[in-house]
C-alpha cells in the first residue's frame, strides 16, 4: 500500500504530477480550494480508507489566502491532527510554502511563519514534519521561480507551484534528512 496524500490544489497538483507515489484514494482527499476545517470534515466522513494507512498532510494555504485568524486555522489543523493520529498508522506533516501573492502583506507572511512553528510542535510528539518554507526561499523573499505566474486565462497567480517547485516539493517530502526535526 502506498501513501495516502491529503490537502488541497497544491497537494492536488503534486498528486497529478507523482501519481506512482501516492494511493489512488488520495484523489478523494485533494481538493482545490479546501480548508483545514474543509479536509477536516472530509476525512471524518471517509476515515475508514484511511485507517493503519501512512498519510501525508498538506493543507492551510487556503486559509491564509482567505485572511482567516490564526488561533481558528491553528485550532482546526489540531483537531485534523489528533484524528488522523487516531485513525492512520503514520502521519506526516508539511510546512506551509511562501505565498508570493501575498508577500506584500507582512502580517500574513509573519501568520504563515507562525502556523508552520505550529506545524513543526507535532514533531516531539513522534510526528514527521518535512521544511519546506525556506526552500521555497531566497532570503526574506519567496523565491518567484518556484511559482506559476500566471493561470492560463492569464489571472494572476503565485501560489501554486510550477513544475520545477513541484520537483523541489516532491523531493523535500521524500528525503530523509529534512524529516522530524
Amino acid at each position: 500500500m502506498s501513501t495516502i496524500l491529503l490537502g488541497d490544489s497544491i497537494a492536488k497538483r503534486l498528486l497529478v504530477r507523482y501519481p506512482t507515489f501516492f494511493d489512488l484514494v488520495s484523489f478523494d482527499f485533494c481538493v482545490s480550494g479546501i480548508k483545514v476545517q474543509g479536509l477536516w470534515a472530509l476525512v471524518k466522513d471517509k476515515w475508514e480508507s484511511l485507517r493503519d494507512r501512512e498519510i501525508i498532510v498538506l493543507i492551510g494555504t487556503n486559509n491564509f489566502l482567505q485572511r482567516e485568524e490564526l488561533c481558528s486555522v491553528k485550532n482546526y489543523y489540531r483537531s485534523l491532527i489528533r484524528y488522523l493520529r487516531r485513525v492512520a498508522s503514520v502521519v506526516s506533516l508539511v510546512e506551509l510554502l511562501p505565498i508570493p501573492r501575498l508577500e506584500h502583506l507582512a502580517s500574513v507572511q509573519q501568520e504563515i511563519l507562525s502556523f508552520n512553528g505550529y506545524i513543526r510542535s507535532f514533531a516531539p510528539a513522534g510526528l514527521v514534519v518535512h521544511h519546506t518554507y525556506n526552500r521555497f526561499c531566497e532570503g526574506v523573499s519567496s523565491n518567484r521561480k518556484y511559482f506559476v505566474k500566471k493561470f492560463s486565462n492569464g489571472r494572476v497567480d503565485l501560489v501554486h507551484p510550477n513544475k520545477l517547485g513541484l520537483e523541489l516539493l516532491f523531493t523535500v517530502i521524500f528525503s530523509t534528512d529534512n524529516t522530524n526535526i
